[in-house]
């Protein structure tokens, strides 16, 4: 007989305060720095989150073009994980890797692009939790765990090296059966995924304007994505473009049309 479960709870595996191993870089790390094998030793320890010029950072950075952090965390046991999100509050571009498989970006190109250290980025992207916003969201496969150490590995990078402000805010949370695995609650603003979502529906008048070939677009982190996630359609032909998106109920974020898709 096989038994289901069920998630009872979430927990913050990481969050706010963790301590994460840290790199400014003066030149290209290694290949395999995002790998669990690699040695974090030599690197500086914080506290998150980390960066400049917003006011919401524990360990405050000079500035930079680009910072790597890694963090390892054990698993006991796998079958008390029903259920992960990582979650990411950035400025201006990340890529996350866990055991050195990527599980989200933003800002930062495509899945499987490579950013230098000192590359830049095409656009800004301003953080959005101390503004009173969610940060972006991304759910991965649970298979990439392992029961023993897991190394969650993220590069941040900045818009351009004289930027004036810096982010990297992760978050780690795990659905868990009543036992749970001893972690704290998450922060406030998390809402479970899938739960009291609401859909928002976005309109914009481009009867004046000549519409790029590759359509309109909502943007602007977190769950309105970057340009290219959420397209808009203008289904009738009279000019007003529209796309709905599911949101968590409470959720405040900053978002933009965009005409073309600048996603790369």
């Amino acid at each position: 007989m096989c038994f289901s479960q069920e998630v009872d709870h979430w927990e913050a595996v990481l969050q706010d305060g963790t301590q994460w191993r840290y790199w400014l870089p003066n030149s290209q790390p290694a290949n395999d720095w995002m790998e669990g094998g690699f040695s974090d030793a030599a690197w500086p320890e914080g506290p998150a989150g980390f960066g400049y010029g917003d006011g919401d950072d524990n360990t405050v950075l000079p500035s930079t073009p680009a910072v790597y952090l890694r963090h390892t965390f054990e698993i006991d046991d796998l079958n008390q994980w029903l259920d992960a999100h990582f979650y990411m509050d950035y400025d201006d571009g990340f890529v996350a890797y866990l055991n050195g498989t990527e599980i989200g970006r933003g800002n930062a190109g495509q899945p499987g692009d490579f950013i230098a250290w000192n590359q830049g980025l095409d656009m800004d992207q301003e953080a959005v939790l101390y503004a009173g916003g969610t940060p972006s969201s991304f759910p991965f496969d649970l298979s990439l765990l392992t029961e023993g150490p897991n190394t969650l590995a993220i590069e941040i990078h900045n818009v351009s090296p004289t930027s004036s402000d810096l982010t990297a805010r992760p978050f780690l949370f795990a659905g868990v059966p009543e036992a749970g695995l001893g972690h704290g609650p998450p922060p406030t603003w998390f809402s479970p995924p899938g739960a009291d979502m609401h859909p928002v529906t976005f309109e914009v008048n481009m009867t004046n304007e000549t519409v790029s070939t590759d359509g309109v677009y909502v943007a602007g982190g977190g769950y309105f994505g970057v340009p290219g996630d959420n397209p808009m359609t203008d289904a009738d032909g009279d000019g007003t473009w529209t796309a709905t998106i599911e949101v968590p109920h409470g959720f405040t974020g900053y978002y933009t049309f965009v005409n073309g898709n600048c996603a790369d």
